[in-house]
């Protein structure tokens, strides 16, 4: 059964002049806006929302605004959710019972729509977590006791990351997939903001599933670096040997994983017609020092050699399967 979670909004096909009044009245139950520049300028705002049961995510990419979380919107809808607030670009100052707080890009806060609050953003893109308080009633206290201030737990970095990863599923989601996103993030975050022995043992597989698209993510975007190995890796990302031993010990160890991500680079750019690099200058780019091994190792992965490939104009990937090494698969290997 595919979920219906999304709802998306836009105000990049409207007349600019009707642009900030529709998003204000988009958004009319939880916050009044001000324009902090003419409305006949334009308001830009894209918004997607997603619905995960227990808890949703809201994705921001909006013009400058000022907002206000009112008396009135407390005694209208009745709704006592926790907002937790990533900023990825911009920053947002806000004050809540007279506390000020400053957000800045890669903090993560924590509102409440219990209490009021009120603040202006810049031109900002944010991801927000709401949390049902019948949900995460067990972690009130200590939500609470973070309302308008920065989570600094030594799991935030994890937390950051698996909204980061959420945010960018844009796909239809099972209920499976659902499910496994639900859980494993509301481990994460009873782990983040009590870091209680149980709690964080109770979150390991999550915490696993994270670092290891990390280091993933690392690989990938430094795939060309020819002193790529399992040194660089933990003294850069600051995990440890051990650890990383641990996390790549099903797919033959970090080094092994290293060579069939740099083989994968190279065969999907060989299948790219797109791409008129010289098999040479991929190897390069991909971090191989040595064509003659690099045409050895490519022929035993995928059964011929890449300028066979690229001389017979092989562009089919039948039979070639990669791992399910996605977000979503790995945290539903990990339920």
């Amino acid at each position: 059964m595919q979920s219906e979670y999304k709802n998306n909004i836009s105000t990049q096909d409207l007349e600019k002049r009707d642009q900030f009044d529709f998003f204000s009245q988009t958004v009319t139950n939880f916050y009044s806006l001000s324009p902090v520049k003419p409305i006949e300028d334009g308001y830009e705002v894209n918004v997607k929302a997603m619905d995960f049961r227990g808890f949703s995510l809201v994705h921001w990419n909006m013009d400058p605004v000022d907002f206000h979380h009112t008396k009135n919107h407390l005694a209208l809808n009745g709704l006592d959710h926790w907002i937790l607030t990533l900023v990825l670009k911009g920053r947002i100052d806000s004050v809540s019972g007279g506390d000020f707080v400053q957000e800045k890009q890669g903090d993560l806060t924590v509102k409440s729509f219990g209490k009021t609050f009120s603040g202006v953003m810049r031109k900002n893109e944010l991801i927000s977590f709401y949390l049902s308080r019948n949900e995460f009633q067990d972690i009130a206290a200590g939500l609470d006791a973070l309302t308008n201030k920065k989570i600094c737990s030594t799991l935030t970095p994890l937390v950051t990351y698996f909204m980061k990863s959420t945010a960018k599923i844009d796909e239809n989601l099972t209920s499976s997939q659902i499910e496994a996103v639900r859980k494993s993030f509301s481990i994460l975050i009873r782990a983040a903001i009590q870091e209680t022995p149980d709690l964080v043992s109770e979150a390991d597989p999550a915490i696993n599933v994270l670092k290891f698209n990390i280091v993933k993510d690392f690989i990938k975007n430094n795939i060309g670096n020819r002193g790529l190995n399992t040194e660089f890796i933990s003294t850069t990302l600051k995990i440890s040997k051990r650890s990383l031993q641990y996390l790549f010990k099903e797919r033959g160890g970090v080094s092994a994983y290293i060579k069939s991500s740099r083989l994968e680079y190279c065969y999907r750019a060989l299948m790219d017609s797109s791409d008129k690099r010289l098999v040479s200058t991929i190897a390069n780019d991909a971090g191989f020092t040595s064509p003659a091994l690099f045409s050895r190792q490519f022929k035993e992965i995928y059964g011929f050699t890449p300028t066979e490939m690229r001389n017979e104009k092989i562009t089919s990937s039948s039979g070639i399967t990669f791992s399910g090494d996605s977000f979503l698969d790995l945290l539903l290997r990990s339920k």
